[in-house]
């Protein structure tokens, strides 16, 4: 079993590192693309155990270095050392077969994957538990505005199955989950939202029921439960979720909402979820967090590709990417003995015999994983660093202000409070636009006529200036 889970493990990571590496390249096209490219890598990913029984004999990936012969004359705890001319692929790969070939170590790594596997499992049936029991104490709304609009949405956005649109318990709750029967899921506060807000917040829900995302990410959460130890696992499932958020967000936006009017609907629900205390669950989630700054900057850019995939790109993309899983699936790892027989993991591992002890073996493996992943921590660290600074968004600052002059008959009448107004700041700082977004009778000109005058820092994406919207409050109280 260990050798299998092995070869599997090899031939899985490949599949991912292959989307991985597609997905930087695409970087330049839509989100719809990218999260193309990761369903299909994660659906190839789940398929390679089956792929792997096909009588593919002639499929071999030969390591090029005859190592097999150093194998059976050193002895097995020096295996991680011996480092063939041209590879040091095949001197871990020796230290890889030297543990295989004990049982004390399969049972162990076979028990170790077994436990992990199941942990992972029951975490992902207990979030879907908390879904059923969510979807249970809900209330279903049946009609009245909000059921209308979403109704006349998905009619609009050729959604033909039904939606069940919830009311739930939770204050911090905006998600979608669900195949047969997609459920939205919305806060009981929601009741009282302006249109506008819940127009937004509807289209991008419906977007993600049209684009079928929550079957997708439960494809990608069952990938991770089988490799929960495989960080590619972790990152394909991580990368699936953003770009299935961005291409949905770039569904909304093409049903005509400005960018800058959605970006203020997604901060003050992140804003609502930040008081609130959030618990996991397998579903995707509107205002996460921990996505929101990237989604921003996207959502700014003018020049950002939100063309959707076409059914014609998607059925040529299938037509190189299924073949290329079937190639990698079907390879045969293993090195290539002195006539130029490649030799599986198993099979090698057979003709060592052991002559260290178990815990010398061990930590020569230890010692040289040790090393790997200073590397890749490195590597990761300098990809951080990379995206931290050219994904940054800074908003304007005001640098100028004026004071709003009280209407004389606003005086007279009593009349005090807050009138909150959208100012459109151009890229130079200045005020281009003033809309009035909640009304205080006598009090609305007086606010707009000051806010006009403002002056501000241009707002910065990629250090560059661009034109932005925000919501400003003007206060007003009597002397």
């Amino acid at each position: 079993m260990t050798s299998l889970l092995a070869a599997l493990t090899v031939k899985v990571s490949a599949v991912l590192l292959l989307a991985l590496l597609g997905v930087s390249c695409l970087r330049r096209a839509s989100a719809s693309a990218r999260h193309w490219l990761l369903a299909v890598s994660v659906v190839s990913a789940l398929g390679v155990p089956a792929l792997h029984s096909l009588p593919t004999e002639a499929l071999r990936l030969r390591l090029g270095v005859s190592f097999a012969e150093q194998v059976e004359n050193a002895p097995l705890g020096a295996a991680a050392a011996l480092q063939p001319a041209g590879s040091a692929a095949d001197g871990f790969l020796a230290a890889v077969v030297a543990l295989a070939s004990d049982p004390m170590v399969r049972w162990v790594v076979a028990f170790v994957w077994l436990v992990g596997a199941a942990a992972s499992t029951t975490l992902l049936l207990v979030g879907l538990a908390r879904l059923r029991r969510l979807r249970a104490s809900s209330h279903r709304l049946t009609d009245g505005r909000w059921r209308q609009l979403c109704t006349d949405l998905a009619r609009s956005g050729g959604l033909r199955r039904g939606v069940d649109l919830l009311l739930g318990p939770r204050p911090e709750l905006v998600a979608t989950w669900g195949w047969r029967r997609p459920v939205v899921m919305l806060p009981a506060s929601a009741s009282g939202w302006p249109a506008a807000r819940m127009r937004v917040v509807l289209l991008h829900e419906l977007a993600h029921v049209r684009r079928g995302d929550w079957v997708l990410l439960m494809a990608a959460e069952a990938l991770r439960c089988l490799w929960w130890f495989n960080p590619m696992a972790w990152l394909v499932r991580g990368r699936l979720r953003r770009e299935s958020e961005q291409a949905a967000d770039d569904l909304v936006l093409a049903q005509g909402v400005p960018p800058a009017t959605y970006a203020t609907h997604l901060i003050e629900l992140a804003r609502e979820i930040r008081t609130n205390r959030r618990t996991w669950l397998p579903a995707p989630a509107m205002a996460r967090p921990s996505y929101l700054r990237r989604r921003l900057s996207v959502m700014l850019n003018s020049r950002t590709n939100r063309r959707p995939l076409t059914r014609l790109a998607r059925f040529g993309s299938l037509s190189v990417l299924v073949p290329a899983s079937i190639l990698v699936a079907s390879l045969h790892l293993g090195p290539v003995s002195a006539p130029g027989r490649a030799e599986s993991i198993g099979s090698a591992g057979r003709q060592g015999q052991a002559t260290e002890s178990t815990g010398q073996r061990v930590e020569a493996l230890l010692a040289r994983l040790a090393a790997l992943q200073a590397e890749l921590q490195t590597v990761l660290d300098e990809l951080h660093a990379t995206l931290g600074t050219r994904d940054g968004v800074s908003p304007p600052r005001k640098i100028q202000g004026v004071a709003p002059v009280y209407p004389p008959e606003a005086l007279a009448a009593g009349a005090e409070g807050v009138v909150v107004v959208e100012a459109a700041i151009s890229s130079t700082g200045e005020v281009t636009d003033v809309e009035v977004v909640r009304s205080v009778p006598l009090l609305d000109e007086a606010a707009v006529a000051a806010v006009a005058e403002w002056r501000y820092t241009p707002a910065l994406l990629d250090g560059e200036p661009v034109s932005t919207r925000m919501t400003v409050s003007v206060t007003f109280t009597r002397p």
